[in-house]
């Protein structure tokens, strides 16, 4: 089985203002949650394989797999080496940096100082990714996070959207099915 699961974690969150409310703890973490499940969606290589969860206000995590759709589509094939594969590398890295920007775009527009220390798992998967892939990975890890930003920054309302639904939730999680629909058409159908 090729299944390959990024499981995206999210640590504890700081901010610097006088003191963010719990709501704006969960707003962010919800943030970054979603933004991690709307670029998984707009990703060339994967797809949104489990809930996306916040577990409180601070943690949460979004599952994301290898899609065999998206890689056939795009002339791979779906073997145990794909996960080295500069093109599937350079995906996953725009997703995994999506959490840490989306809580950056947030904490600016609301004057909260973010605290990059809740993100570093992330930043070391992506390192670790980087390591592996085989032909080297050729673009630097400034460039893929201004992808990041990119999709982050178009896909807005989207990701605000989602964060909502989740963050707001009795359970604290979103099933993978309705966040597609939430991300496709803006409603759980």
């Amino acid at each position: 089985m090729f299944k390959w699961f990024l499981k995206l974690f999210r640590s504890e969150q700081k901010s610097i203002r006088s003191k963010a409310t719990a709501f704006e703890q969960r707003t962010i973490t919800a943030l970054h949650e979603a933004a991690h499940a709307v670029c998984t969606h707009h990703s060339s290589f994967h797809s949104l394989v489990q809930d996306i969860t916040i577990s409180s206000d601070t943690t949460g995590e979004t599952f994301v797999g290898l899609s065999r759709q998206k890689a056939s589509n795009k002339g791979k094939l779906a073997s145990p080496k794909i996960v080295i594969d500069p093109d599937v590398v350079v995906d996953a890295a725009i997703i995994f940096f999506a959490g840490y920007e989306a809580e950056k775009v947030y904490c600016e527009r609301n004057n909260i100082r973010t605290d990059f220390s809740h993100s570093i798992n992330d930043y070391n998967q992506v390192d670790l990714l980087i390591r592996r892939a085989t032909p080297t990975v050729t673009t630097s890890k400034e460039e893929l996070i201004s992808w990041s930003n990119q999709v982050v920054t178009q896909n807005w309302q989207t990701i605000e959207l989602v964060a909502n639904r989740l963050s707001t939730s009795s359970t604290g999680s979103l099933d993978a099915v309705s966040a597609i629909d939430l991300i496709q058409y803006g409603i759980i159908i």
